[in-house]
């Protein structure tokens, strides 16, 4: 499909939607209203919601993956690539306290058709196995120190950092996610690391 910029539009506002309602709770009148064109115009660039939500999804995907190829190309050392990866989660948060778009979508998960299901999955893939790389890569340049495996650790790290969004969108207190970021990255950095810090 060839993105124009009517459809470019509508993936934004519905992006927006999906970000700050979840997927289930708009609908193309929604877009109708927002985007002020008819709903016939937007089942012509995305006939289904199915297809919307496909394209918001592998969007997002994309936008992330490239912002882990400039932390790797700008930022030398690991903790510096972990603390850039959570202030692009933090900015979604205080950008009209918006939820990443995979962990809102991850929160409809039961309920999504199958292909933004598949699209989701792919992003927290994409997520962990990028973290892991980095956790790896940082544990060998002696940067980093922890217990077992990078790949465990990435999914535990990916989980906590998207949850702590959700509890500082409902507490309203944005902070609480940056705390519980500096924190877990803090406990990260390897001794040395640390040190220098101080």
């Amino acid at each position: 499909m060839q993105v124009t910029g009517t459809a470019t539009q509508i993936l934004d506002v519905a992006q927006e939607l999906v970000q700050t309602r979840g997927y289930n709770a708009f609908s193309y009148k929604d877009l109708e209203a927002r985007v002020g064109i008819r709903t016939a115009s937007i089942h012509y660039h995305f006939p289904t919601k199915a297809d919307l939500g496909t394209a918001i999804a592998k969007r997002y995907r994309d936008f992330v993956n490239s912002k882990f190829a400039e932390y790797e190309a700008k930022e030398v050392t690991a903790p510096k690539r972990l603390q850039r990866y959570a202030g692009l989660l933090e900015s979604v948060l205080t950008k009209g306290n918006r939820i990443c778009v995979g962990g809102m979508l991850a929160s409809d998960y039961a309920t999504l058709p199958l292909e933004v299901q598949t699209e989701v999955s792919a992003f927290i893939h994409d997520n962990e196995r990028w973290l892991a790389r980095v956790l790896k890569e940082g544990r060998a340049a002696g940067e980093l120190a922890f217990d077992g495996t990078p790949e465990v650790l990435a999914t535990t790290l990916f989980s906590a950092l998207e949850g702590a969004m959700f509890v500082a969108r409902s507490t309203g207190d944005h902070g609480r996610y940056r705390r519980t970021a500096e924190w877990l990255i803090g406990t990260l950095m390897s001794p040395r690391v640390a040190a220098r810090r101080r």
